[in-house]
C-alpha cells in the first residue's frame, strides 16, 4: 500500500459540509437489517438476479421523484443472467446550481464460500455478537460483506438523505454484475451511462476511511499448448504438452519482482481421464492449458511483464517443438493525483462523516478501474468488509453506520457551495452548467 498525506487545507473545509443542515439520523437496526437481508441472498457471479431484483425493488420503493430504476443490457457480454442495475436520480429542486453530479456504485455478486462439509443448499445465516460484529453463524459460509456492506451504505445513505429533504445534485447508483471474476459488468457498461457525471465513488470492501486513488493494471493470460501424442512406451516419439506447460510455468514464475509488481501462474491442466474416471497414464499428453496473471502499478512495468511472459512462451515452444497459442485479457489501471477534485471531495466527505481518511493505492482491481477507463474520475471508498472471501468474513454495526455516513457526506459535499468553491480555488474542476 502507498500512503499519501492529506492536504492540510481539507479539514477546515470538511466542517462546512454539515454547517447549514445537520446529518440525518440513522436507525442502526434498520441499517443492520438491510445488510442481513442482502447478505443472506446467495447470488454468486453470473447469477445475480435475486440481488438485482432486490436492488430494483428497494430503490423503487423509495419513491424518489423523477428517479428511473432500470437494468442495462450488459448481461450477455458480462456473462451474467442479468444486466447492471442503474438508478438515475435527477437533482433535487432545492439543489444549488453549483451542485456536482456523482455516481455511487457497488457490485451485486458474491464469492460463494462454504466451509468444508457444508451443503450447497444450506442458507446463509448471519449473527450479530455482543460487540456488534456481524459474521456467519458457526462460520459455515461467507456473509458477502464484500460487497453487501457497500450496497447497504449506498441504499441506506441515499434513503436517509431523501427522507430528510436534503438538497442534492444529479445522482446515479450502479449495481454491477460479475465484478469478482474480472469486473465484467463494469467493463460491459455503456459509457453513455457515465456521461455528464462529475465524480464516481465505488464502495467496496476494506476499512471505512480508506480512499483508494490508484490501482494496478491487470493482465490475465492463458495459453493453449499443442504437442504430439505418442504411446508412453515410445514417449520420445511424442511432444509432451504437459512437460512444455510445466517448463513454461517455471520460467514465467522465475521472474524477479520489483515493488508494485505481482506475477502468478495459477493453472496448469493436461492429460486425459478414462470413462471410469481413472487417469490415462500410457499416453503422452498432446494438449495442455496454462493460465495466470500479472499486475503492475505503472504501464512500463506492465509492458515489461507482458514481454517476459511472451518470451517465456516463445522459448518453450521452440525448445519443446510445440505450438503455443497465448491470449491476454487486460484491465487498465488508474492513478489519480492528490489534487484531483474527486480525491479531494472524497477526503472532505470522509472527514465530514467523522472518519479519518487514509489516501492509498492497492494492487487489487475494482469497478473503479473501468469507470476511470471510461472517463469518469472514480475513487474506491472502504465500506467495512474484513477477511473477504472466507467463511470468517465479517463487518460490524459500527462499520455499516460509518460507511453509510460517508455516503451521506459524499452527497452533501457534492451539493455544498462551500466545498465546490474550495475545489474550484485549488483545482481545475470545471464549473457546473
Amino acid at each position: 500500500m502507498e500512503w499519501m498525506e492529506i492536504p492540510p487545507q481539507r479539514p477546515d473545509i470538511a466542517s462546512q459540509v454539515w454547517s447549514e443542515r445537520k446529518m440525518p439520523r440513522l436507525d442502526s437496526t434498520k441499517v443492520v437489517d438491510t445488510f442481513i437481508s442482502a447478505a443472506t441472498i446467495w447470488a454468486p457471479s453470473g447469477f445475480e438476479k435475486p440481488m438485482a431484483d432486490k436492488m430494483m425493488r428497494d430503490f423503487e420503493e423509495m419513491n424518489i421523484p423523477g428517479a428511473n430504476v432500470m437494468m442495462d443490457g450488459a448481461g450477455p457480454a458480462a456473462g451474467s443472467e442479468v444486466g447492471n442495475v442503474i438508478v438515475d436520480i435527477p437533482a433535487s429542486p432545492n439543489a444549488p446550481p453549483t451542485a456536482r453530479s456523482v455516481v455511487l456504485s457497488c457490485h451485486l455478486d458474491r464469492v460463494p464460500v462454504r466451509a468444508p462439509g457444508v451443503p450447497q443448499d444450506e442458507p446463509v445465516q448471519v449473527e450479530m455478537t455482543a460487540d456488534g460484529t456481524l459474521q456467519s453463524k458457526g462460520f459455515r459460509t461467507n456473509i458477502a460483506a464484500d460487497d453487501r456492506a457497500g450496497y447497504t451504505a449506498i441504499k441506506e445513505g441515499l434513503q436517509a438523505m431523501h427522507l430528510s429533504g436534503f438538497p442534492h445534485g444529479h445522482i446515479k447508483v450502479i449495481g454491477y454484475v460479475r465484478e469478482e471474476p474480472g469486473l465484467f459488468g463494469a467493463r460491459a457498461l455503456d459509457p453513455a451511462h457515465l456521461q455528464d457525471m462529475d465524480f464516481g465513488f465505488e464502495f467496496d470492501g476494506g476499512k471505512v476511511g480508506n480512499v483508494i486513488v490508484n490501482s494496478a493494471g491487470i493482465q490475465r493470460f492463458k495459453a493453449t499448448i499443442i504437442g504430439q501424442s505418442a504411446p508412453a512406451i515410445h514417449a520420445s516419439k511424442g511432444k509432451s504438452a504437459l512437460r512444455a506447460a510445466m517448463d513454461a510455468g517455471t520460467r514465467i514464475d522465475g521472474a524477479e519482482m520489483k515493488p508494485g509488481q505481482t506475477l502468478n501462474v495459477s493453472n496448469i491442466m493436461a492429460g486425459q481421464m478414462g470413462q471410469d474416471g481413472a487417469p490415462i497414464t500410457n499416453q503422452v499428453p498432446d494438449s495442455a492449458f496454462l493460465a495466470g496473471e500479472f499486475r503492475a502499478r505503472n504501464p512500463d512495468d506492465e509492458l515489461e511483464l507482458r514481454k517476459h511472459v511472451e518470451s517465456c512462451l516463445q522459448q518453450v515452444a521452440e525448445q519443446h517443438g510445440v505450438e503455443i497459442r497465448p491470449e491476454f485479457d487486460t484491465i487498465q489501471g488508474f492513478h489519480l493525483s492528490e489534487q484531483a477534485p474527486v480525491v479531494q471531495l472524497a477526503e472532505i466527505a470522509t472527514r465530514a462523516s467523522g472518519s479519518k481518511p487514509k489516501v492509498m493505492g492497492m494492487m487489487g482491481g475494482t469497478n473503479a478501474n473501468c469507470m476511470n477507463a471510461k472517463g469518469l474520475p472514480t475513487v474506491v471508498l472502504g465500506s467495512g468488509a474484513y477477511l473477504q472471501h472466507t467463511e470468517r468474513e465479517h463487518t460490524s454495526r459500527n462499520d455499516l453506520i460509518r460507511a453509510t455516513q460517508v455516503v451521506m457526506s459524499v452527497i452533501a459535499a457534492a451539493a455544498s457551495p462551500a466545498v465546490t468553491a474550495a475545489l474550484l480555488a485549488t483545482s481545475e474542476i470545471a464549473p457546473a452548467i
